[in-house]
């Protein structure tokens, strides 16, 4: 039979089982009889089990959490500075670093809740809450200009209740960030003593919101200007 003949059966072949017996009886294969190349549901079969989970980290091996603001390890008697996000509203954002767990799905659930002695006017009777499903997969965009990637759930952030006109009343008060995570044996929760920072910055005062972004010269276009 010519190989013109066999094209039709090729698929098949590809896909069956290549089995090798040695001289000790052993055998070994290059797959399953399925098309599926061995690869490990966790990881991506080379023994990395974070490697197909761009939002876990390395750590202690049971399910963990830390909370980041600016870069800055949140902890007892850290600031929690508001600022003004981009979409043009006060917030507090921080950023989540987990890991010790392998999720069971590509989001992980947290809720957040900020407490402000005397101003816990918000949803739900406290200064600011949030519930969140944190991405920890890793996103490729599936085609050029395209945003998936860049609107996933990545960091929390908070609102301030509308009913508090100027935020500096909170400046320097004591304050209690409460973040949840649900893990694959339960919740594991921390509770921070943080102290609150509301600084009018640059031209923003508490009754207007415009995000900063600095200014960045235009690429250089070569060759000739273009007649008029």
């Amino acid at each position: 039979m010519n190989i013109r003949a066999l094209s039709p059966l090729m698929p098949l072949l590809l896909a069956c089982t290549t089995t090798v017996v040695g001289d000790d009886g052993s055998t070994t294969g290059d797959g399953d009889g399925d098309g599926d190349q061995g690869t490990s549901a966790e990881g991506d079969g080379d023994g990395d089990p974070l490697a197909d989970w761009c939002g876990l980290s390395e750590g202690p091996s049971e399910p963990w959490f830390e909370v980041y603001q600016d870069q800055e390890l949140l902890g007892d008697g850290s600031k929690l500075a508001v600022e003004c996000g981009f979409q043009g509203f006060f917030m507090f954002e921080t950023d989540p670093q987990l890991g010790g767990f392998i999720p069971d799905s590509e989001d992980v659930e947290f809720h957040v809740e900020l407490d402000v002695e005397g101003y816990n006017v918000g949803a739900s009777g406290h200064f600011a809450v949030g519930d969140f499903n944190i991405y920890v997969a890793c996103c490729e965009e599936t085609y050029e200009y395209s945003y998936e990637c860049y609107y996933l759930q990545t960091r929390f952030q908070l609102f301030p209740p509308d009913e508090i006109e100027d935020l500096s009343v909170i400046h320097d008060l004591p304050g209690t960030l409460t973040v949840t995570m649900e893990g694959p044996d339960g919740p594991v929760e921390q509770v921070l003593d943080v102290k609150m920072w509301a600084v009018e910055e640059g031209e923003n005062s508490w009754e207007f919101c415009e995000p900063y972004y600095p200014s960045v010269d235009p690429l250089p276009v070569d060759g000739p200007p273009i007649p008029g």
